[in-house]
């Protein structure tokens, strides 16, 4: 509900100043409906976004960006281009991004974005110890805030109507759930493509402290869970001493079993 509000101010043949006021309240709807939905992957955190045209009209739709807080970086995914292998016959990237940019929506029709947002970090530095120790810990502070940031941005939306009336859409500060954090977090950072049975082959694991205690870190298989892959050589890997923050890449060679009928 909107309020318009007329004041008249005037003067009566006898010089008085008199004035009265008229309220008018008349009711305005929403050209557009945004639904978001958060998701929280692996520290990063993907936005996914749902515009819908709910006017009797056709709408333009001139810009769709979102602009993220300062704790992260933003990776506009829309854009990205296929594979060489899967691109022959479909749109080079500059006309995929017009046709982002510019969509015509027609009554009741919506359009679908997602974004991918990363945690800042600071750029490393070589040869100065001392500045090496403090970007390391403002690292793993902006990292911690990072993943405590309950706001990550907001959307900025322009469209025209096909009467070439201009509209902006501006919203507050997309909330999300913080993500339940372990105190170890386990991650495979390579891993072969391709993998023969009965065969040895690689693969690297890192182990990162996500508390604010140093940790004296050790990782065993857990062979019950292993199901067809088995480890070659030692079964248990001392890690050592990590420092809240830090991280250590442990290398293991594994063998997948054929399965059993």
């Amino acid at each position: 509900m909107h309020i318009l509000v007329c004041s008249v101010f005037y003067t009566t043949n006898l010089n008085e100043k008199k004035y009265f006021r008229k309220f008018f309240r008349f009711q305005v709807g929403n050209p557009l409906t945004v639904k978001t939905k958060v998701l929280n992957v692996r520290g990063n955190v993907f936005l996914e976004a749902q515009i819908q045209n709910i006017t009797p009209r056709m709408m333009f739709l001139e810009s769709v960006r979102f602009e993220p807080s300062a704790l992260f970086i933003l990776s506009d995914i829309n854009n990205i281009a296929p594979p060489a292998n899967v691109a022959a016959g479909m749109k080079s990237a500059s006309e995929r991004r017009k046709d982002i940019a510019g969509t015509f929506l027609a009554p009741q029709d919506l359009r679908q974005y997602l974004y991918k947002l990363t945690p800042v970090e600071a750029s490393r530095a070589e040869g100065v110890c001392v500045l090496f120790i403090f970007l390391f810990l403002l690292k793993h502070a902006l990292t911690c805030a990072a993943k405590l940031a309950t706001s990550i941005g907001k959307l900025d939306i322009v469209w025209k109507t096909t009467l070439g009336e201009r509209g902006r859409l501006q919203t507050s500060q997309l909330p999300r759930k913080l993500p339940v954090l372990d105190p170890i977090e386990i991650s495979v950072a390579s891993v072969p493509d391709h993998v023969a049975a009965e065969k040895q082959f690689g693969v690297a694991v890192e182990v990162r402290n996500c508390s604010p205690q140093p940790m004296r870190l050790t990782l065993t298989f857990a062979k019950n869970k292993l199901h067809s892959l088995w480890p070659i050589g030692l079964t248990s890997v001392a890690i050592g001493d990590l420092v809240p923050g830090g991280s250590s890449v442990v290398n293991l060679n594994v063998r997948r079993e054929k399965s059993k009928l």
